[in-house]
Order: C-alpha cells, then sequence, then structure tokens
C-alpha cells in the first residue's frame, strides 16, 4: 500500500513538474513574441524544454 502511495505522489509531482515546464515554455515564448531580447537569451539557459522538444 506504501508503494502505491509512493507511485501516486511520484506521478503527481512528475505531472507537476510538466505543467511547469509547459508555462515556463509558454510564458518565454509569449516574451520572445512581443520582443524581449533577455527572455529568449533565458530559454537558452534553461533546461526544462531545449533537450526533451530535440
Amino acid at each position: 500500500m506504501a508503494t502505491k502511495d509512493n507511485e501516486s505522489d511520484s506521478r503527481r509531482y512528475n505531472r507537476l513538474i510538466r505543467t511547469a515546464g509547459m508555462v515556463v515554455a509558454l510564458g518565454v515564448s509569449i516574451a520572445v513574441s512581443q520582443g524581449n531580447g533577455s527572455a529568449q537569451v533565458w530559454s537558452e539557459k534553461a533546461p526544462i524544454g531545449r533537450n526533451s522538444e530535440s
């Protein structure tokens, strides 16, 4: 039973990370499309999204 709880917590955590990554990526893409150069530089340094998409 404890294993089942840990598994569901892990899945919930992974979903949270994935959702946060999508929100960050969306915010960065909006900022870049509005011409914010610093956001583009930041997105290149961000570990989320860059590697998983390619």
